[in-house]
């Protein structure tokens, strides 16, 4: 049996990511496949829990931060992803290793994070990712539920650079998919992209 596609959306807060993971999903079960869906941080029992941790304690240091996401990661790939990939199945991830450059790079340790995160997805990397590009003026203002929702609008601002570099430096990866179009038209990126993958 051939290994199954690992796909993953990236893209800043707002950017519609588990939107189109959902309507991608739809559309590869309609069309015959099982994808496994999931997320990062999160997708498994424990990636929960580190999660809740991540989410809700706002004195972290920024290495203990780094080594949450990737011990969830570890698991997620563990558990989850790779299990799935060896069966054959298209597993969707809202959110990956792109994630933690764009995000806990901004603390200067992009080396750590780019070797943690080499061990903890067991040297496999996303097949196709596709990044939501949005100008942070168009993202809706979101409810202050977590301690990233209250991240000013300069740390959002420097995570989409970041994300930019890595589709610059990436680019038969990384897809760059506008996101300010309508909910249909950024589904439809997708799939122009994603039609041609006949083995999905």
């Amino acid at each position: 049996m051939n290994a199954g596609k690992l796909i993953t959306f990236e893209g800043i807060d707002g950017a519609g990511k588990s939107t189109q993971v959902a309507l991608l999903a739809d559309w590869l079960i309609r069309h015959g496949a099982d994808p496994v869906v999931t997320r990062e941080p999160g997708g498994t029992p424990i990636g929960e829990k580190i999660r809740a941790l991540l989410f809700d304690q706002s004195a972290l240091h920024p290495l203990a931060e780094i080594f949450l996401f990737q011990s969830d990661r570890a698991q997620h790939f563990s558990d989850v992803v790779l299990p799935a990939l060896r069966c054959g199945k298209t597993v969707i991830s809202d959110r990956c290793y792109d994630s933690s450059i764009a995000y806990q790079g901004q603390s200067h340790y992009v080396g750590i994070i780019d070797d943690l995160s080499f061990y903890a997805m067991q040297s496999k990397s996303p097949d196709i990712t596709f990044l939501l590009d949005i100008p942070i003026e168009y993202v809706p203002k979101r409810k202050q539920e977590n301690r990233f929702d209250k991240q000013t609008d300069n740390f959002f601002m420097s995570a989409s650079a970041a994300y930019q570099k890595l589709a610059e430096e990436h680019p038969a990866r990384i897809k760059v998919i506008d996101a300010t179009l309508s909910i249909d038209g950024v589904h439809e990126q997708v799939l122009s992209y994603i039609r041609p993958l006949s083995s999905l």
